[in-house]
């Protein structure tokens, strides 16, 4: 019933706004609700770790920071099995925090963040367009990804949480996927023991199972809603984070809860053409700024993992070693 309201309140403002929206009765991908938690937390791990950049930095328009290639191929292996590869010659800019809660975070380029910003950047950021994994998986296992890489990268689990919401809130979406390219499948027909076949994403079409459950839009939103708007959600994440410590699953639901309030009190919910789909039924940060600097978030929960609780080295690399960039602290 409550999700018949909030529907049609999502409709009547379109009609109000002569803008009827386009609703897609498909459902998002079911993300897993194992996580590299726990006893799951041994079966995560990054494969030819860590990664290596290269020492010239490239900028690119609307990044605060500068973006380097990476000089290895690097593989992240989750709680499920699955494989995410970040092949070399892609681009990252080790952050992965939208630049709108930087200010929020404080600054995310840490290497202990690094291998799974790059993994997360092979697979959506702008940069990587033409590269082989590029939204070859849908957004909501994307940035699923993105957590576990922090956790098992040993980020504690509140300042994970709090990265993963920004990532959510204000990271990049798209509707559907890609087909990988031909140096993925080459890859994976590789009788190399560190490509596991078994464990590639599939390239079937996503499963559909309707089900009534708050909605998500396939459209990042930052471009449904104002600056304001998304900070003031995030900062309410923020603090729920911090308060409750929730396990992945109840924040995931969270998240939604707090995008379909967003969806409802706005009174243009959505722009002609914006894509909302139902979320799966599987789906079972209090200061300002400074958390990026010194993660002091070493909340509860179980995991095989110890957090950062130091302020991180300000020391940096050359370009012979794991994450060879200047710049990155």
């Amino acid at each position: 019933m409550r999700y018949g309201v909030c529907l049609a309140v999502l409709l009547l403002a379109g009609c109000a706004s002569n803008q009827m929206p386009v609703l897609d009765q498909e459902t998002a991908p079911a993300v897993s609700s194992i996580s590299c938690e726990g006893r799951a937390a041994s079966q995560c791990k990054f494969i030819n770790s860590p990664v290596k950049l290269s020492s010239k930095p490239i900028r690119l328009p609307d990044s605060p920071f500068p973006f380097y290639k990476t000089r290895n191929d690097l593989e992240f292996v989750d709680a499920t099995g699955q494989t995410w590869i970040a092949p070399a010659g892609i681009l990252t800019d080790g952050a992965s925090i939208p630049p709108l809660f930087v200010p929020l975070i404080g600054n995310p380029r840490s290497k202990q963040f690094m291998n799974a910003a790059t993994v997360h950047d092979s697979y959506c950021a702008e940069s990587n367009r033409g590269g082989p994994y590029y939204h070859t998986a849908p957004w909501q296992k994307v940035h699923r990804m993105f957590y576990d890489g922090l956790r098992a990268s040993g980020t504690s689990p509140i300042k994970a949480k709090i990265m993963y919401a920004a990532v959510y809130l204000g990271g990049p979406r798209w509707k559907g996927v890609r087909q990988p390219g031909a140096r993925r499948r080459a890859q994976e027909m590789s009788p190399s023991p560190r490509i596991r076949t078994a464990s590639a994403m599939p390239e079937t079409a996503l499963t559909i199972t309707p089900v009534a459950a708050p909605a998500q839009s396939d459209v990042p939103l930052t471009r449904l809603y104002s600056k304001a708007r998304l900070i003031s959600a995030f900062k309410q994440a923020r603090a729920y984070i911090k308060a409750a410590n929730p396990g992945i699953g109840a924040l995931d639901t969270y998240l939604m809860q707090r995008e379909h309030d967003l969806a409802s009190a706005s009174a243009h919910p959505q722009r002609p053409g914006t894509n909302f789909r139902a979320a799966p039924y599987e789906y079972d940060p209090s200061t300002e700024g400074g958390e990026g600097r010194n993660d002091h978030d070493s909340g509860g929960g179980s995991s095989g993992h110890t957090g950062n609780t130091g302020s991180e080295s300000n020391s940096r690399s050359n370009d012979s070693g794991g994450y060879g960039s200047p710049g990155l602290q």
